[in-house]
């Protein structure tokens, strides 16, 4: 990838609400409200780390993906992952996804959990990918009546693990 084209992480900022928003906005059938994804940033949310990915700088700069979760004591659930659909397949989800794993287990996660709508193939080929299994499914999970996969990462503190994700995230 040249400079112009390099996807750079960084923690979501309110100024990125608009751009994030939108993202959610093209990319599910139940999307996240405005207010919701703000209310993610009020106050001191230790429990929660959001992150962007975006190329280019300045005024150039576009917001091509995003990304949280929510730590519970040592397991991370991951809330959202969201990529724009014309970058889908450049391996944004997964430098965003390996970046949030990473973090999460530098701050005592050993597993993350996921819900991932039945009909996201996409979506469940990436997380088995980065060794999430499905352990369960709840019927009618999402606004529409879809269900959703439950899926399951174990060993986030193993050093295995972290090399994998690290790999998979081209964060190496």
């Amino acid at each position: 990838m040249s400079a112009a084209t390099t996807v750079e992480l960084s923690a979501l900022s309110p100024g990125d609400l608009d751009a994030v928003h939108g993202l959610e906005i093209d990319s599910s059938p139940d999307p996240w409200s405005r207010e919701l994804l703000a209310g993610e940033l009020d106050g001191d949310r230790a429990d929660r780390l959001w992150l962007v990915a975006a190329v280019g700088r300045g005024r150039r700069r576009r917001i091509v993906g995003f990304g949280g979760v929510l730590l519970v004591v040592d397991d991370v659930h991951v809330m959202n992952l969201v990529v724009a659909p014309g970058q889908r397949r450049r391996r944004v989800a997964s430098r965003l996804l390996a970046s949030l794993l990473l973090a999460a287990g530098d701050r005592g996660a050993t597993a993350a959990t996921l819900e991932v709508r039945t009909d996201n193939v996409a979506a469940i080929e990436l997380y088995r990918r980065f060794g999430f299994e499905v352990a369960g499914r709840r019927p009618r999970y999402y606004a529409d009546g879809a269900d959703a996969e439950i899926m399951w990462c174990h060993g986030l503190y193993r050093p295995d693990v972290r090399a994998r994700l690290r790999t998979l995230g081209g964060l190496e």
